[in-house]
Protein backbone atom coordinates (compact mmCIF):
# COMPACT_ATOMS: atom_id res chain seq x y z
CA UNK A 1 0.00 0.00 0.00
CA UNK A 2 2.88 2.36 0.83
CA UNK A 3 4.52 1.52 -2.50
CA UNK A 4 1.32 2.45 -4.36
CA UNK A 5 1.22 5.87 -2.65
CA UNK A 6 4.82 6.49 -3.64
CA UNK A 7 4.10 5.50 -7.22
CA UNK A 8 1.09 7.79 -7.36
CA UNK A 9 3.18 10.69 -6.00
CA UNK A 10 5.89 10.09 -8.63
CA UNK A 11 3.26 9.89 -11.38
CA UNK A 12 1.70 13.13 -10.11
CA UNK A 13 5.06 14.97 -10.36
CA UNK A 14 5.66 13.54 -13.86
CA UNK A 15 2.26 14.76 -15.05
CA UNK A 16 2.85 18.20 -13.47
CA UNK A 17 6.20 18.48 -15.20
CA UNK A 18 4.64 17.46 -18.54
CA UNK A 19 1.98 20.12 -18.07
CA UNK A 20 4.65 22.74 -17.50
CA UNK A 21 6.38 21.70 -20.72
CA UNK A 22 3.11 22.03 -22.66
CA UNK A 23 2.45 25.45 -21.16
CA UNK A 24 5.97 26.53 -22.00
CA UNK A 25 5.52 25.51 -25.62
CA UNK A 26 2.32 27.54 -25.75
CA UNK A 27 4.24 30.59 -24.56
CA UNK A 28 6.55 30.45 -27.59
CA UNK A 29 10.15 29.67 -28.42
CA UNK A 30 12.62 29.10 -25.61
CA UNK A 31 12.81 26.88 -22.63
CA UNK A 32 10.48 27.05 -19.65
CA UNK A 33 11.96 28.95 -16.73
CA UNK A 34 11.15 26.93 -13.59
CA UNK A 35 12.24 28.71 -10.44
CA UNK A 36 12.69 27.06 -7.07
CA UNK A 37 11.29 29.80 -4.92
CA UNK A 38 12.20 28.11 -1.65
CA UNK A 39 15.97 28.00 -1.94
CA UNK A 40 18.66 30.60 -2.40
CA UNK A 41 20.14 31.17 -5.84
CA UNK A 42 23.94 31.00 -5.83
CA UNK A 43 25.81 32.11 -8.92
CA UNK A 44 28.71 29.64 -8.89
CA UNK A 45 29.12 30.55 -5.26
CA UNK A 46 30.61 33.91 -6.26
CA UNK A 47 29.92 37.12 -4.37
CA UNK A 48 30.47 40.62 -5.71
CA UNK A 49 33.89 42.19 -5.26
CA UNK A 50 34.77 45.08 -7.58
CA UNK A 51 32.73 44.46 -10.73
CA UNK A 52 32.06 47.42 -13.03
CA UNK A 53 28.38 46.54 -12.86
CA UNK A 54 28.27 47.93 -9.35
CA UNK A 55 29.98 51.28 -9.91
CA UNK A 56 26.82 53.29 -9.27
CA UNK A 57 24.94 50.94 -6.98
CA UNK A 58 24.36 53.19 -4.04
CA UNK A 59 22.20 50.62 -2.26
CA UNK A 60 24.74 47.85 -2.55
CA UNK A 61 27.39 50.07 -0.96
CA UNK A 62 24.95 50.90 1.82
CA UNK A 63 24.34 47.22 2.64
CA UNK A 64 28.04 46.49 2.34
CA UNK A 65 28.66 48.97 5.14
CA UNK A 66 25.70 48.08 7.34
CA UNK A 67 24.45 44.49 6.95
CA UNK A 68 26.34 41.53 5.49
CA UNK A 69 23.22 39.37 5.06
CA UNK A 70 21.48 42.13 3.11
CA UNK A 71 24.59 42.56 0.98
CA UNK A 72 24.61 38.85 0.10
CA UNK A 73 20.90 38.89 -0.77
CA UNK A 74 21.48 41.94 -2.98
CA UNK A 75 24.19 40.00 -4.87
CA UNK A 76 21.91 37.01 -5.19
CA UNK A 77 19.15 39.16 -6.66
CA UNK A 78 21.61 40.64 -9.12
CA UNK A 79 22.59 37.25 -10.49
CA UNK A 80 18.95 36.12 -10.66
CA UNK A 81 17.98 39.22 -12.66
CA UNK A 82 21.06 39.03 -14.87
CA UNK A 83 20.43 35.39 -15.64
CA UNK A 84 16.81 36.05 -16.59
CA UNK A 85 17.75 39.11 -18.65
CA UNK A 86 20.31 37.41 -20.87
CA UNK A 87 19.13 33.82 -21.20
CA UNK A 88 16.51 32.86 -23.74
CA UNK A 89 13.96 31.73 -21.17
CA UNK A 90 10.23 32.15 -20.71
CA UNK A 91 8.45 32.42 -17.40
CA UNK A 92 5.03 30.94 -16.65
CA UNK A 93 2.21 33.12 -15.37
CA UNK A 94 0.72 32.42 -12.01
CA UNK A 95 -2.77 30.90 -11.94
CA UNK A 96 -5.30 33.67 -12.58
CA UNK A 97 -2.56 36.31 -12.67
CA UNK A 98 -0.92 38.58 -15.22
CA UNK A 99 2.42 38.05 -13.50
CA UNK A 100 4.97 35.31 -13.11
CA UNK A 101 7.15 34.85 -10.04
CA UNK A 102 10.87 35.04 -10.70
CA UNK A 103 12.15 34.82 -7.14
CA UNK A 104 10.57 34.44 -3.73
CA UNK A 105 12.05 34.27 -0.25
CA UNK A 106 10.34 33.67 3.09
CA UNK A 107 11.49 35.01 6.42
CA UNK A 108 11.58 31.44 7.72
CA UNK A 109 14.35 30.71 5.18
CA UNK A 110 16.39 33.78 6.05
CA UNK A 111 18.12 35.43 8.98
CA UNK A 112 16.59 38.73 7.87
CA UNK A 113 13.25 40.14 8.99
CA UNK A 114 10.46 40.86 6.52
CA UNK A 115 11.29 44.59 6.56
CA UNK A 116 14.97 43.86 5.94
CA UNK A 117 14.13 41.50 3.09
CA UNK A 118 11.75 44.03 1.55
CA UNK A 119 14.35 46.76 1.85
CA UNK A 120 16.86 44.77 -0.20
CA UNK A 121 14.31 44.11 -2.97
CA UNK A 122 13.21 47.76 -3.12
CA UNK A 123 16.75 49.17 -3.05
CA UNK A 124 17.92 46.67 -5.68
CA UNK A 125 15.09 47.63 -8.02
CA UNK A 126 15.88 51.35 -7.66
CA UNK A 127 19.61 50.80 -8.11
CA UNK A 128 19.17 48.78 -11.29
CA UNK A 129 16.51 50.23 -13.63
CA UNK A 130 17.97 48.14 -16.48
CA UNK A 131 15.99 45.22 -14.98
CA UNK A 132 12.80 46.92 -16.11
CA UNK A 133 10.85 43.65 -15.85
CA UNK A 134 11.08 43.44 -12.05
CA UNK A 135 8.24 44.31 -9.67
CA UNK A 136 8.64 43.95 -5.91
CA UNK A 137 5.76 42.35 -3.99
CA UNK A 138 5.75 41.61 -0.28
CA UNK A 139 3.21 39.74 1.82
CA UNK A 140 3.15 40.63 5.49
CA UNK A 141 0.76 37.80 6.42
CA UNK A 142 2.72 34.92 4.98
CA UNK A 143 5.95 36.89 5.43
CA UNK A 144 7.59 36.65 2.05
CA UNK A 145 8.98 38.98 -0.60
CA UNK A 146 9.16 38.19 -4.32
CA UNK A 147 10.07 39.57 -7.71
CA UNK A 148 7.19 39.37 -10.15
CA UNK A 149 7.42 39.71 -13.94
CA UNK A 150 4.58 41.32 -15.89
CA UNK A 151 2.98 39.37 -18.73
CA UNK A 152 4.56 41.93 -21.09
CA UNK A 153 8.05 40.60 -20.27
CA UNK A 154 7.49 36.89 -19.59
CA UNK A 155 8.55 35.83 -23.09
CA UNK A 156 12.19 35.99 -24.11
CA UNK A 157 11.27 37.25 -27.57
CA UNK A 158 9.56 40.31 -26.06
CA UNK A 159 12.51 41.10 -23.81
CA UNK A 160 14.94 40.65 -26.71
CA UNK A 161 12.92 43.07 -28.83
CA UNK A 162 12.93 45.67 -26.06
CA UNK A 163 16.64 45.17 -25.40
CA UNK A 164 17.36 45.79 -29.09
CA UNK A 165 15.39 49.05 -28.95
CA UNK A 166 17.38 50.12 -25.90
CA UNK A 167 20.75 49.35 -27.48
CA UNK A 168 19.89 51.20 -30.69
CA UNK A 169 18.73 54.27 -28.80
CA UNK A 170 21.84 54.24 -26.62
CA UNK A 171 24.04 54.44 -29.72
CA UNK A 172 22.50 57.86 -30.41
CA UNK A 173 23.10 58.99 -26.85
CA UNK A 174 26.69 57.66 -26.92
CA UNK A 175 27.51 59.94 -29.86
CA UNK A 176 26.36 62.95 -27.85
CA UNK A 177 27.85 62.02 -24.48
CA UNK A 178 31.21 60.95 -25.91
CA UNK A 179 31.79 64.58 -26.91
CA UNK A 180 31.33 65.74 -23.32
CA UNK A 181 34.42 66.36 -21.20
CA UNK A 182 32.89 67.05 -17.77
CA UNK A 183 30.39 65.29 -15.53
CA UNK A 184 28.16 68.33 -15.72
CA UNK A 185 28.13 68.23 -19.52
CA UNK A 186 27.28 64.51 -19.51
CA UNK A 187 24.38 64.96 -17.11
CA UNK A 188 22.96 67.89 -19.04
CA UNK A 189 23.34 66.10 -22.38
CA UNK A 190 21.50 63.03 -21.11
CA UNK A 191 18.79 65.10 -19.42
CA UNK A 192 18.19 67.20 -22.50
CA UNK A 193 18.01 64.09 -24.67
CA UNK A 194 15.36 62.52 -22.44
CA UNK A 195 13.32 65.73 -22.25
CA UNK A 196 13.47 66.23 -26.02
CA UNK A 197 12.41 62.67 -26.85
CA UNK A 198 9.68 62.00 -24.31
CA UNK A 199 6.18 63.09 -23.42
CA UNK A 200 4.08 62.43 -20.33
CA UNK A 201 1.88 59.33 -20.73
CA UNK A 202 -1.83 59.81 -20.06
CA UNK A 203 -4.90 57.64 -20.57
CA UNK A 204 -8.15 58.53 -22.36
CA UNK A 205 -9.29 60.44 -19.26
CA UNK A 206 -6.06 62.47 -19.26
CA UNK A 207 -4.97 60.72 -16.10
CA UNK A 208 -1.44 59.28 -15.69
CA UNK A 209 -1.24 56.01 -17.62
CA UNK A 210 -1.39 52.83 -15.57
CA UNK A 211 0.20 50.68 -18.28
CA UNK A 212 3.25 48.78 -17.09
CA UNK A 213 5.50 50.32 -19.76
CA UNK A 214 4.60 53.82 -18.50
CA UNK A 215 6.15 53.04 -15.11
CA UNK A 216 9.61 51.88 -16.15
CA UNK A 217 12.20 52.90 -18.71
CA UNK A 218 10.57 50.81 -21.47
CA UNK A 219 8.14 53.69 -21.93
CA UNK A 220 10.98 55.93 -23.06
CA UNK A 221 12.82 53.47 -25.29
CA UNK A 222 9.74 51.88 -26.88
CA UNK A 223 7.15 54.67 -26.99
CA UNK A 224 8.84 57.93 -26.02
CA UNK A 225 6.35 58.37 -23.19
CA UNK A 226 5.89 57.58 -19.52
CA UNK A 227 5.09 58.97 -16.09
CA UNK A 228 7.53 60.24 -13.47
CA UNK A 229 8.94 56.76 -12.85
CA UNK A 230 9.90 56.51 -16.51
CA UNK A 231 11.72 59.86 -16.45
CA UNK A 232 13.42 58.91 -13.20
CA UNK A 233 14.46 55.37 -14.16
CA UNK A 234 15.62 56.37 -17.66
CA UNK A 235 17.90 59.07 -16.28
CA UNK A 236 19.27 56.71 -13.63
CA UNK A 237 19.87 53.98 -16.24
CA UNK A 238 21.77 56.28 -18.59
CA UNK A 239 23.84 57.87 -15.83
CA UNK A 240 24.78 54.37 -14.66
CA UNK A 241 26.02 53.71 -18.18
CA UNK A 242 28.21 56.82 -18.16
CA UNK A 243 29.54 56.21 -14.64
CA UNK A 244 27.81 59.21 -13.06
CA UNK A 245 26.84 58.76 -9.42
CA UNK A 246 23.08 59.11 -9.04
CA UNK A 247 20.14 57.87 -6.99
CA UNK A 248 16.44 57.56 -7.45
CA UNK A 249 14.36 59.53 -4.95
CA UNK A 250 10.74 58.76 -4.15
CA UNK A 251 8.13 60.76 -2.31
CA UNK A 252 4.37 61.02 -2.23
CA UNK A 253 3.14 60.03 -5.72
CA UNK A 254 6.33 61.20 -7.39
CA UNK A 255 9.82 60.07 -8.36
CA UNK A 256 12.89 62.12 -9.27
CA UNK A 257 16.69 61.85 -9.19
CA UNK A 258 19.59 62.98 -7.07
CA UNK A 259 22.77 63.41 -9.12
CA UNK A 260 26.24 64.04 -7.77
CA UNK A 261 28.30 66.57 -9.73
CA UNK A 262 31.75 67.40 -8.40
CA UNK A 263 30.81 66.36 -4.87
CA UNK A 264 27.54 68.31 -4.73
CA UNK A 265 24.13 66.61 -4.79
CA UNK A 266 21.56 68.05 -7.17
CA UNK A 267 17.87 67.31 -7.50
CA UNK A 268 16.94 66.53 -11.12
CA UNK A 269 13.22 66.41 -11.80
CA UNK A 270 12.62 65.79 -15.49
CA UNK A 271 8.87 65.34 -15.20
CA UNK A 272 7.99 68.80 -16.50
CA UNK A 273 4.24 68.30 -16.57
CA UNK A 274 4.21 67.51 -12.86
CA UNK A 275 6.74 70.06 -11.68
CA UNK A 276 5.77 72.99 -13.85
CA UNK A 277 9.44 73.50 -14.69
CA UNK A 278 10.59 74.48 -18.15
CA UNK A 279 13.25 72.45 -19.90
CA UNK A 280 15.93 74.79 -18.59
CA UNK A 281 15.08 74.60 -14.91
CA UNK A 282 14.66 70.95 -14.07
CA UNK A 283 17.42 70.73 -11.52
CA UNK A 284 18.41 72.44 -8.31
CA UNK A 285 20.84 71.94 -5.49
CA UNK A 286 19.56 69.51 -2.90
CA UNK A 287 18.59 71.26 0.31
CA UNK A 288 17.63 68.63 2.80
CA UNK A 289 14.15 67.39 1.91
CA UNK A 290 12.68 68.12 -1.49
CA UNK A 291 9.83 70.32 -0.37
CA UNK A 292 8.09 70.45 -3.75
CA UNK A 293 7.04 66.82 -3.58
CA UNK A 294 7.02 66.05 0.11
CA UNK A 295 9.64 64.21 2.08
CA UNK A 296 11.81 61.46 0.70
CA UNK A 297 10.48 57.99 1.36
CA UNK A 298 13.31 56.58 3.42
CA UNK A 299 11.38 53.65 4.88
CA UNK A 300 12.84 51.14 2.46
CA UNK A 301 15.28 53.35 0.59
CA UNK A 302 17.49 55.19 3.09
CA UNK A 303 19.26 58.22 1.69
CA UNK A 304 22.63 57.19 3.03
CA UNK A 305 25.32 59.88 3.42
CA UNK A 306 23.00 62.55 2.07
CA UNK A 307 23.81 65.43 4.40
CA UNK A 308 22.21 68.79 3.78
CA UNK A 309 24.25 71.05 1.56
CA UNK A 310 25.16 74.44 2.99
CA UNK A 311 23.46 76.86 0.62
CA UNK A 312 25.40 79.79 2.03
CA UNK A 313 28.58 78.36 0.57
CA UNK A 314 28.64 80.50 -2.57
CA UNK A 315 25.66 79.01 -4.32
CA UNK A 316 25.40 80.46 -7.82
CA UNK A 317 22.08 80.80 -9.64
CA UNK A 318 22.24 81.67 -13.33
CA UNK A 319 19.25 83.56 -14.71
CA UNK A 320 18.14 84.81 -18.10
CA UNK A 321 15.42 87.46 -18.01
CA UNK A 322 14.59 86.36 -14.47
CA UNK A 323 14.25 82.67 -15.38
CA UNK A 324 16.58 80.20 -13.68
CA UNK A 325 18.92 78.49 -16.13
CA UNK A 326 21.24 76.65 -13.74
CA UNK A 327 22.24 76.32 -10.10
CA UNK A 328 25.76 75.36 -9.08
CA UNK A 329 28.65 75.99 -6.73
CA UNK A 330 31.05 75.98 -9.65
CA UNK A 331 31.75 79.19 -11.53
CA UNK A 332 33.34 77.09 -14.28
CA UNK A 333 30.04 75.28 -14.86
CA UNK A 334 28.07 78.51 -14.80
CA UNK A 335 30.41 80.25 -17.24
CA UNK A 336 30.32 77.24 -19.58
CA UNK A 337 26.63 77.91 -20.23
CA UNK A 338 27.11 81.35 -21.70
CA UNK A 339 26.05 81.71 -25.33
CA UNK A 340 25.95 85.39 -26.17
CA UNK A 341 23.02 86.13 -23.87
CA UNK A 342 22.50 88.68 -21.14
CA UNK A 343 22.75 86.78 -17.90
CA UNK A 344 22.48 87.51 -14.22
CA UNK A 345 24.16 85.50 -11.46
CA UNK A 346 22.79 85.56 -7.93
CA UNK A 347 25.22 84.61 -5.19
CA UNK A 348 23.73 83.17 -2.01
CA UNK A 349 26.01 84.81 0.54
CA UNK A 350 24.88 84.46 4.15
CA UNK A 351 28.30 84.05 5.71
CA UNK A 352 30.19 86.85 3.95
CA UNK A 353 32.26 84.42 1.93
CA UNK A 354 34.05 85.24 -1.29
CA UNK A 355 33.07 84.53 -4.86
CA UNK A 356 36.33 83.32 -6.38
CA UNK A 357 36.95 84.63 -9.88
CA UNK A 358 39.91 84.26 -12.18
CA UNK A 359 38.68 85.13 -15.66
CA UNK A 360 35.54 86.40 -17.39
CA UNK A 361 36.04 86.24 -21.13
CA UNK A 362 33.14 84.24 -22.52
CA UNK A 363 30.74 85.22 -25.28
CA UNK A 364 28.10 86.94 -23.14
CA UNK A 365 26.96 90.48 -23.80
CA UNK A 366 26.24 91.64 -20.25
CA UNK A 367 26.84 89.79 -17.00
CA UNK A 368 25.39 90.90 -13.66
CA UNK A 369 26.38 89.65 -10.21
CA UNK A 370 24.03 90.18 -7.28
CA UNK A 371 24.12 89.01 -3.69
CA UNK A 372 20.95 87.28 -2.50
CA UNK A 373 22.19 86.69 1.03
CA UNK A 374 22.48 88.86 4.11
CA UNK A 375 25.96 90.13 3.23
CA UNK A 376 27.21 92.21 0.35
CA UNK A 377 28.97 90.50 -2.54
CA UNK A 378 32.62 89.75 -1.85
CA UNK A 379 34.67 89.00 -4.96
CA UNK A 380 38.11 87.49 -4.47
CA UNK A 381 40.68 87.76 -7.27
CA UNK A 382 43.12 84.88 -7.12
CA UNK A 383 44.45 85.43 -10.63
CA UNK A 384 44.16 88.10 -13.31
CA UNK A 385 40.44 88.78 -13.64
CA UNK A 386 40.10 89.74 -17.28
CA UNK A 387 36.87 91.52 -18.15
CA UNK A 388 36.38 91.90 -21.89
CA UNK A 389 32.60 92.32 -21.92
CA UNK A 390 30.37 94.47 -19.75
CA UNK A 391 30.15 93.27 -16.16
CA UNK A 392 28.01 94.63 -13.33
CA UNK A 393 28.56 94.07 -9.60
CA UNK A 394 25.97 95.12 -7.02
CA UNK A 395 27.27 96.14 -3.57
CA UNK A 396 30.57 94.42 -4.20
CA UNK A 397 33.86 94.37 -2.37
CA UNK A 398 36.56 93.34 -4.84
CA UNK A 399 39.81 92.18 -3.31
CA UNK A 400 42.53 89.53 -3.55
CA UNK A 401 46.03 88.91 -4.83
CA UNK A 402 45.12 89.10 -8.50
CA UNK A 403 44.73 91.99 -10.94
CA UNK A 404 41.41 93.29 -12.21
CA UNK A 405 41.99 94.09 -15.89
CA UNK A 406 39.33 95.83 -17.96
CA UNK A 407 39.79 95.31 -21.69
CA UNK A 408 37.49 97.18 -24.08
CA UNK A 409 34.65 96.91 -21.60
CA UNK A 410 32.77 98.65 -18.81
CA UNK A 411 32.80 97.58 -15.18
CA UNK A 412 29.58 98.79 -13.55
CA UNK A 413 29.60 99.13 -9.77
CA UNK A 414 26.03 99.65 -8.62
CA UNK A 415 23.92 99.42 -5.50
CA UNK A 416 24.58 101.04 -2.15
CA UNK A 417 28.37 101.24 -2.19
CA UNK A 418 31.42 99.49 -3.53
CA UNK A 419 35.07 98.97 -2.63
CA UNK A 420 38.11 97.80 -4.57
CA UNK A 421 41.30 96.63 -2.87
CA UNK A 422 44.29 95.48 -4.90
CA UNK A 423 45.43 96.28 -8.43
CA UNK A 424 43.28 97.59 -11.26
CA UNK A 425 44.37 98.06 -14.85
CA UNK A 426 42.74 98.85 -18.15
CA UNK A 427 43.27 99.98 -21.72
CA UNK A 428 42.22 102.96 -23.84
CA UNK A 429 38.63 101.66 -24.07
CA UNK A 430 38.20 100.76 -20.39
CA UNK A 431 35.52 102.32 -18.23
CA UNK A 432 34.50 102.09 -14.60
CA UNK A 433 30.98 103.34 -14.02
CA UNK A 434 30.01 103.93 -10.38
CA UNK A 435 26.36 104.57 -9.66
CA UNK A 436 25.86 104.00 -5.96
CA UNK A 437 23.71 105.66 -3.34
CA UNK A 438 26.65 106.08 -0.98
CA UNK A 439 30.36 106.71 -1.14
CA UNK A 440 32.67 104.31 -3.00
CA UNK A 441 36.24 103.44 -2.06
CA UNK A 442 39.26 102.73 -4.28
CA UNK A 443 42.09 101.43 -2.13
CA UNK A 444 43.90 100.05 -5.14
CA UNK A 445 46.83 100.63 -7.41
CA UNK A 446 45.11 101.82 -10.54
CA UNK A 447 47.57 101.51 -13.42
CA UNK A 448 45.33 102.97 -16.09
CA UNK A 449 41.60 103.39 -16.47
CA UNK A 450 40.47 105.49 -19.41
CA UNK A 451 37.12 106.66 -18.05
CA UNK A 452 35.83 106.88 -14.50
CA UNK A 453 32.17 107.86 -14.13
CA UNK A 454 30.61 108.40 -10.74
CA UNK A 455 27.39 109.88 -9.41
CA UNK A 456 28.70 109.92 -5.83
CA UNK A 457 32.05 110.66 -4.13
CA UNK A 458 34.90 108.30 -4.93
CA UNK A 459 37.51 107.83 -2.22
CA UNK A 460 40.90 106.98 -3.72
CA UNK A 461 43.40 105.69 -1.23
CA UNK A 462 46.37 104.77 -3.40
CA UNK A 463 48.06 105.69 -6.65
CA UNK A 464 45.54 105.92 -9.46
CA UNK A 465 45.86 107.03 -13.07
CA UNK A 466 42.62 107.95 -14.80
CA UNK A 467 42.41 109.08 -18.41
CA UNK A 468 39.01 110.75 -18.42
CA UNK A 469 36.60 111.58 -15.64
CA UNK A 470 33.00 112.62 -16.18
CA UNK A 471 30.73 113.07 -13.18
CA UNK A 472 29.40 115.40 -10.57
CA UNK A 473 32.63 115.60 -8.63
CA UNK A 474 35.59 113.54 -7.55
CA UNK A 475 36.40 112.93 -3.92
CA UNK A 476 40.07 112.13 -3.40
CA UNK A 477 40.98 110.81 0.02
CA UNK A 478 44.44 109.68 1.03
CA UNK A 479 44.18 107.38 4.04
CA UNK A 480 47.65 105.88 4.26
CA UNK A 481 49.34 107.21 7.39
CA UNK A 482 52.79 106.10 6.25
CA UNK A 483 55.37 108.39 4.66
CA UNK A 484 54.80 106.84 1.24
CA UNK A 485 53.52 109.49 -1.11
CA UNK A 486 50.12 108.85 -2.63
CA UNK A 487 49.98 109.99 -6.25
CA UNK A 488 46.77 110.58 -8.13
CA UNK A 489 46.83 111.73 -11.72
CA UNK A 490 43.65 112.86 -13.46
CA UNK A 491 44.26 113.71 -17.08
CA UNK A 492 40.82 115.00 -17.96
CA UNK A 493 38.16 116.12 -15.55
CA UNK A 494 34.88 117.54 -16.85
CA UNK A 495 33.31 118.91 -13.71
CA UNK A 496 33.84 121.76 -11.37
CA UNK A 497 34.48 120.26 -7.98
CA UNK A 498 37.34 118.32 -6.43
CA UNK A 499 37.29 117.41 -2.75
CA UNK A 500 40.63 116.57 -1.14
CA UNK A 501 40.94 114.86 2.22
CA UNK A 502 43.94 113.40 3.97
CA UNK A 503 44.49 111.75 7.32
CA UNK A 504 48.20 112.44 7.06
CA UNK A 505 49.71 115.79 6.10
CA UNK A 506 52.65 114.18 4.33
CA UNK A 507 50.55 112.63 1.59
CA UNK A 508 51.29 114.08 -1.77
CA UNK A 509 48.51 114.70 -4.26
CA UNK A 510 49.15 115.57 -7.88
CA UNK A 511 46.27 116.73 -10.05
CA UNK A 512 47.41 117.48 -13.57
CA UNK A 513 46.18 118.09 -17.12
CA UNK A 514 42.63 118.73 -16.04
CA UNK A 515 40.32 120.14 -18.69
CA UNK A 516 37.70 122.37 -17.11
CA UNK A 517 34.44 122.92 -18.96
CA UNK A 518 32.79 125.02 -16.26
CA UNK A 519 33.55 128.64 -15.39
CA UNK A 520 35.63 127.80 -12.36
CA UNK A 521 37.01 124.86 -10.40
CA UNK A 522 36.40 124.40 -6.71
CA UNK A 523 39.02 122.52 -4.74
CA UNK A 524 37.98 121.55 -1.22
CA UNK A 525 40.62 120.82 1.40
CA UNK A 526 39.15 119.08 4.41
CA UNK A 527 40.50 117.54 7.60
CA UNK A 528 44.29 117.30 7.59
CA UNK A 529 44.93 117.99 3.94
CA UNK A 530 48.03 120.14 3.59
CA UNK A 531 47.74 122.43 0.58
CA UNK A 532 51.52 122.62 0.42
CA UNK A 533 51.57 118.93 -0.48
CA UNK A 534 48.93 119.28 -3.15
CA UNK A 535 50.13 120.07 -6.63
CA UNK A 536 47.40 121.46 -8.86
CA UNK A 537 48.93 121.40 -12.31
CA UNK A 538 45.86 122.76 -14.03
CA UNK A 539 45.75 125.10 -16.98
CA UNK A 540 42.90 127.14 -15.64
CA UNK A 541 42.92 130.54 -14.04
CA UNK A 542 39.74 130.65 -12.00
CA UNK A 543 40.48 128.09 -9.29
CA UNK A 544 38.63 128.59 -6.06
CA UNK A 545 40.35 127.06 -3.03
CA UNK A 546 38.01 126.25 -0.17
CA UNK A 547 39.16 124.99 3.23
CA UNK A 548 36.75 123.25 5.59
Amino acid sequence: MSLNKTARKILKHILLFALLIVLGAALGAGSVYIWNAFSKYHYNGALYSDSEDYVNNYGYNYFKETNKAQEELYIELYHVAKDFEHKNKNLIRGVGSDYGTLYKIYTKDSTLSLDELTQVFVVFEKDNPEFYFLTTVHNSVKEYVKFEISKDYLKAKDRNRINSLIENKLLEVDEIVNKCTTTYDKVMAVSNYIISNMTYARDENFEPSQERWAHNMVGFFERGAGVCETYCETLKFMLNRYKVDSKEAWGENHAWNIVNIDGYNYVFDLTNELTGYSEKTYFQLMQGLYDKKGEYDTTMYPLHNMAKTDLSDNLLTLKEDGQVIAVSHSMDYIMSLFNNKNYEIDVQNDKNRSLYLSEINTSYQTLTFKSTGTHSLRVYLYDALIINKNVTFYDATITGIGVLYISNATLNLLGTSTSIFGDVAGNANSTINIDTTAQSYFYCKCTYINTLISSKPVVIGRSCHIGEYIGDYIYIKCTNDSHISQVINIDKYESNKIVLESSYKGNKLIISNVSITSEYLEVYYINNTDENNVILDINFNDIKIIKQ
